[in-house]
């Protein structure tokens, strides 16, 4: 038997890409004129992907397509195609920006040769010396908050809580220390934030202590007094950190939502528990306030009518006063002043202090054998 090779037709032998180098279709031809066309015909017209009709891919076909933009309006733009995202700058919090704050100083102060006498002279003599005035501003209003706030904020007027004014007080003054010091370490986004007590909060610890004294009973004092201090400080604690989500969720626009007349109401009524209480103790009326002819007859008593008419005087001249003079140093001249006042009459009138105290213009002195943390020691009751 002869074998014999049969003809093989090259273009069934070769290759698909063999086949297309060696007879190119018109097509990709007039394709890539078009396309060189296109790239240099003036910007009048832009052309879009959906002006460009569908292409086969020849091997000319680039490996990345060119992405045009879809819009004329915005050519020369391309989309993220790995999805890497653009670059956004970290948020530095206050913690970190503090920490960074303190490394730089501590460089600055380990390498004397950097100093800069100007800056020394600028940042460590005139700007503490500025803000002294401010600091003592802060530190006066707080002072005298602490005498109006912190001494009623345990209801005096009951026997129970009689004695607790001094620790009141003591209360204020180390709740005010430890928020002065986180915002001036940056927990605050204010610059010069003062650190105080709320005052809208009194009349909810009274509500609290009363309710306490009602359920326990006044024949427990001990555990009626732990109990209320341990009830205050949990509600301090809950309403620090709710105000805290508050802020790093951005919720305070949440206030917007309730409505102006409750607002107005919730307000008012603070501001009529404060006259309330004002007048309890500036008149030394034994229990709360009550409506009634006894004490009306009290309130008007020739011994008592001074007590509390005189603080109401002065605390209508001051809101007549800010009318009028728009000064930051108002209210503190004016405590001050009124302060100096009190001094120059008793010196001239030739006044004791015991005599102030019986008759009681003057509130009488914390016991000098109890120190300042001894609120601490009510919680073991």
């Amino acid at each position: 038997m002869e074998l014999r090779s049969a003809p093989v037709d090259s273009s069934i032998a070769s290759s698909a890409l063999t086949a297309m180098i060696r007879h190119p279709s018109p097509d990709s031809a007039e394709d890539d004129t078009k396309s060189t066309v296109t790239e240099v015909t003036p910007s009048s017209h832009l052309p879009t992907i959906q002006d460009e009709p569908e292409s086969r891919d020849t091997e000319r076909t680039s490996l990345l397509t060119k992405t045009r933009s879809k819009s004329p309006h915005h050519y020369g733009a391309i989309e993220d195609i790995e999805n890497q995202g653009g670059i956004t700058a970290r948020p530095v919090n206050a913690f970190s920006k503090g920490l960074s704050r303190v490394a730089k100083c501590s460089r600055l102060v380990a390498n004397p040769k950097a100093w800069d006498r100007r800056a020394i002279w600028q940042e460590g003599v005139i700007r503490p010396v500025g803000l002294i005035p401010a600091v003592l501003l802060g530190l006066l209003l707080n002072i005298l908050d602490a005498l109006s706030y912190g001494m009623i904020l345990f209801p005096l007027g009951e026997p129970l809580f009689a004695h607790l004014g001094a620790d009141g007080i003591s209360m204020f003054y180390v709740s005010t220390i430890i928020s002065q010091v986180v915002f001036s370490c940056g927990g605050s986004i204010f610059k010069g934030g003062i650190g105080s007590e709320m005052i809208e909060v009194v009349p909810f610890f009274h509500q609290m202590a009363f309710a306490i004294m009602n359920r326990v009973g006044k024949d427990n004092p001990q555990s009626v007094i732990a109990t209320t201090i341990l009830a205050f400080s949990v509600s301090s604690v809950l309403t620090g950190l709710v105000f805290f989500l508050m802020g790093v969720c951005g919720l305070g626009s949440l206030i917007g939502f309730f409505p102006r007349h409750i607002l107005i109401g919730c307000i008012g009524g603070v501001g009529y528990f404060l006259i309330q209480t004002g007048v309890e103790v500036s008149a030394r009326l034994p229990g709360s306030l009550e409506y009634n002819f006894d004490t009306l007859q009290k309130l008007f008593h020739l011994d008592t009518f001074p007590l509390w008419m005189i603080p109401l005087f002065l605390a209508i001249s001051l809101l007549v006063l800010k009318r009028f003079i728009r000064s930051n140093f108002l209210v503190g001249a004016y405590f001050i002043g009124v302060a100096m006042a009190f001094y120059i009459i008793i010196l001239s009138a030739r006044i004791s202090m015991d005599t102030l105290h019986q008759k009681g213009w003057v509130f009488d002195a914390p016991s000098s054998n109890k120190p300042w943390y001894h609120f601490y020691t009510l919680y073991g009751r």
